[in-house]
């Protein structure tokens, strides 16, 4: 079902209002949190509320929120370009380190939950679920095995090849 242009400027109002009230109380909490490490926690944990809330309330993709985040304070941010099928580089100051990592990692999350909060219930939730999974003897061995230059020692690697075969089992 096409949504009129009136429809599509109304969603992208919302999603901006949305964007500013989320960017004002999280510089509000990233000014206030010094060394205090609950402070943290709680922009994280903002952060992911908010995010999850846009999405429910109006399907707001993280992707979205986030670079709306990011123009409204001046931030760079990646942007899809249509026409050139591309990534485009939307110029501005370095995003803080916090809002970097939180908004990256949900994003992922959303991603890897396809395209969804499910189950997510909070900021150990989102890094949990993108959390890299541990590489086996065998693929650690097949990685380094790339890293070699040279003349490579087949029985060696040979060796090598079955002793991480028997521990994965």
């Amino acid at each position: 079902m096409l949504r009129t242009i009136d429809e599509t400027k109304k969603e992208e109002l919302e999603i901006a209002q949305q964007a500013s009230e989320i960017s004002k109380a999280y510089l509000a909490l990233e000014t206030a949190k010094g060394k205090n490490k609950d402070k943290e926690l709680n922009i994280t944990n903002f952060l992911f509320d908010n995010f999850k809330k846009a999405f429910e309330a109006n399907a707001t993709y993280p992707t979205e929120l986030h670079n709306q985040i990011c123009e409204i304070n001046g931030w760079a941010f990646k942007q899809h370009d249509i026409i050139k099928n591309t990534m485009v580089i939307c110029d501005g100051e370095k995003a803080p380190q916090t809002f970097q990592t939180v908004s990256s990692l949900i994003k992922k999350a959303f991603g890897i939950n396809n395209l969804g909060f499910n189950g997510l219930v909070t900021y150990a939730d989102v890094r949990t679920i993108t959390k890299a999974p541990q590489k086996s003897d065998l693929e650690q061995a097949i990685a380094k095995l790339a890293k070699l230059e040279g003349p490579i020692d087949y029985v060696e690697l040979k060796e090598k090849v079955e002793k991480a075969k028997k521990n994965a089992k």
